[in-house]
């Protein structure tokens, strides 16, 4: 198939082509941990931080050779998350000048049972992997 403009790569149109695949990604966890446990995702309960944490620890994976056939997408969704909480909450760099609430604690939540192992769990593995 031959690009448009003899470009290498036509970025817009394999954006749109990721983007696809991103959204149908995305919607296998929105449905598990959306509907199951009666909030959206990390978003709801932690900051930009664990976001940024999650693609390091997804990186660093890859990197070091032990990469899962989804740990790109895992990357990319990470990644849209964290703009979107760096966008509603206004940071502008230095992102992390100022102490935000879920930054660095999970806030209390009425089902904080299910919280807590959670996050706990993205903890251990995150630190397994370094």
């Amino acid at each position: 198939m031959r690009r448009k403009n003899n470009m290498a790569f036509d970025r817009i149109d394999d954006w749109k082509k990721f983007s696809k695949k991103m959204e149908e990604y995305i919607e296998v966890p929105q449905k598990k941990y959306g509907s199951e446990l009666k909030f959206n995702d990390l978003c709801t309960y932690t900051g930009l931080r664990v976001m940024l944490w999650n693609i390091l620890k997804y990186t660093l994976r890859l990197w070091s050779g032990y990469g899962k056939e989804h740990d790109f997408e895992k990357i990319a969704h990470y990644a849209q998350m964290a703009y979107t909480l760096k966008e509603r909450q206004g940071r502008v760099a230095p992102f992390f000048k100022k102490n935000i609430e879920g930054d660095y604690v999970v806030p209390d939540i009425s089902s904080s049972n299910i919280v807590a192992p959670i996050y706990k769990t993205a903890i251990d593995s995150a630190t397994r992997i370094l």
